[in-house]
């Protein structure tokens, strides 16, 4: 693995979600997607921003502000996730003024009002880092937005074949956006296999309806925070 990646997730600040961060009040999902700045960086930049970055996170776990942290595998257009316990939009802002990447746009800021399911989260690794599969839920050109940010998608009724891999405990953690963002929501995957998951929502029936579009990606988080099987058994 990159030692990037490495560096994102292994931080020892990777809380399991806690009651206040299932509030919708305050829980706040970002991705971290690629800028727009196509400036090569010497690589004495590169490690001195990626430094400063890292800082910014483990300050904000510091704070108790991040709960969910970790990169994405495939090297792709969105670069990692975090989900943040902050009361506004503001100060999602804020909490990456300092960093770095996204300051010179090598980094951009995707920020949804999220609402959180979780079961059978367990205490993270301070330096071991858990493989994963991540499901990003699109909506397509006949689905409908949820709205303001009060009003969340309703993942469970739009996709009725959750309820088998939520009961289990294939996906432990569902998160449900708010807004009128090109999406609706993320599936966290106990187990890795981006392939075989895009496999399963291929055969969704609202992804065949058109309603919806499903991408699959490997993510990486923080060894424990997703509970082993059997522990969630």
């Amino acid at each position: 693995m990159h030692r990037r990646q490495l560096l994102f997730t292994g931080l020892g600040i990777t809380l399991p979600l806690t009651a206040a961060a299932q509030d919708p009040a305050s829980a706040w999902f970002i991705f971290l997607n690629k800028g727009t700045s196509k400036t090569p960086l010497a690589p004495e930049d590169a490690k001195r921003m990626q430094a400063e970055h890292m800082a910014n996170i483990q300050r904000l776990g510091k704070l108790g502000k991040t709960r969910i942290v970790g990169p994405l595998g495939d090297n792709g257009f969105t670069r990692g996730i975090m989900v943040l316990e902050v009361a506004t939009r503001a100060e999602v802002t804020e909490s990456f003024r300092e960093d770095p990447f996204v300051k010179h746009d090598y980094l951009s800021l995707d920020v949804y009002r999220c609402r959180v399911s979780a079961q059978s989260l367990g205490k993270p690794s301070e330096t071991e880092i858990g493989q994963h599969a991540i499901a990003f839920v699109k909506r397509a050109g006949s689905s409908p937005a949820p709205g303001d940010e009060k009003t969340f998608a309703d993942l469970g009724a739009m996709l009725p074949e959750l309820g088998p891999r939520r009961k289990s405990g294939d996906i432990p953690i569902v998160l449900e956006f708010s807004g009128n963002g090109a999406f609706l929501g993320a599936l966290l995957f106990r187990a890795p296999g981006a392939a075989a998951v895009q496999s399963w929502a291929a055969e969704l029936a609202a992804v065949k309806r058109g309603l919806i579009t499903v991408e699959a990606h490997p993510q990486y988080l923080a060894a424990g925070l997703i509970s082993p099987r059997d522990a969630a058994q």
